[in-house]
């Protein structure tokens, strides 16, 4: 079985049951779906989102917190509650192709820990959908995905329970981490277990590009919880190195942090200077 989690978080009930129907019309159909509601107390539909899944046929659960928790302890709260042997993530406002869950369950093998997938961007503004391209990376992931977060979200994620909770969920410092709490989840699977891939569009995520400088914050922040924690590795190589602090140094010009901006900057300038000596000599090794 499939446990498959959603969480939601004031999102009004036709979108949260827009994601719940593209999970019940999967082909693959030994499912469970919990909806984990982390929506404050105040939100004014939080009774109808309720009342909208208790309403539904299925094996499916609702679990709501009494206050707000953030993302990442939802997930977690999903997580506890999950009885399948795998375990898919969706967020409220993405939905699933047909074959998502009948594909990924394909793609694992004995050493397989999880499996991504390629997806499709929709933009809610204007209605423009594309397909992202994502180069093909299997098994051992470590490195690269030090690099980057190219897994991406977790709604193109489908884990093993038990790499899952062996690996330890998602993150729940204080402050919350509320931006790459994924990618630091992506990491730690890596570091133990082989990554499968689709190399087929099976999501359609969603962006309706809500609360801009808020979300461009908290990028930030999660871009630095990364930086600091993985420090010992990422210190160990240049080229990460310069990746993290020049994608620092640009996200804080952004949001008119100069400064700080500046900080990151002038700290990339020597890592730079080495990724500029890398290129040099893979260009000169092409020429012979």
């Amino acid at each position: 079985m499939i446990s498959v989690i959603i969480t939601t978080y004031k999102r009004e009930p036709k979108m949260l049951r827009r994601a719940i129907d593209s999970v019940i019309n999967q082909t693959y159909t030994d499912w469970e779906i919990i909806i984990v509601d982390d929506s404050p107390e105040d939100y004014a539909l939080r009774d109808d989102v309720r009342d909208m899944v208790l309403g539904l046929d299925g094996n499916i659960r609702y679990v709501r917190h009494e206050k707000n928790m953030g993302v990442s302890a939802a997930r977690n709260t999903g997580i506890v509650l999950a009885k399948g042997e795998y375990v898919a993530f969706l967020d409220d406002d993405d939905e699933w192709l047909p074959e998502k869950l009948d594909m990924q369950l394909r793609a694992f093998t004995p050493e397989t820990g999880f499996v991504y997938c390629r997806n499709y961007y929709v933009d809610d503004s204007t209605g423009d959908i594309h397909e992202v391209m994502k180069p093909k990376r299997e098994g051992n992931i470590y490195g690269a995905i030090m690099r980057e977060n190219f897994v991406g979200s977790p709604s193109f994620v489908m884990v093993r329970a038990e790499c899952l909770r062996e690996a330890g969920g998602f993150p729940v410092e204080t402050p919350r981490v509320e931006a790459c709490e994924d990618w630091d989840l992506w990491i730690r699977l890596a570091e133990k277990y082989n990554a499968g891939f689709v190399d087929t569009a099976l999501v359609k995520y969603h962006d309706n590009h809500g609360e801009h400088g808020d979300t461009l914050l908290k990028r930030i922040r999660g871009q630095e919880y990364i930086y600091t924690k993985y420090a010992k590795y990422i210190h160990a190589h240049p080229y990460i190195m310069c990746k993290r602090l020049s994608a620092l140094s640009s996200m804080n010009r952004k949001a008119g942090n100069y400064g700080k901006a500046l900080k990151y900057f002038v700290k990339a300038l020597p890592f730079q200077v080495f990724r500029l000596g890398m290129h040099i000599k893979e260009f000169v090794k092409g020429e012979k």
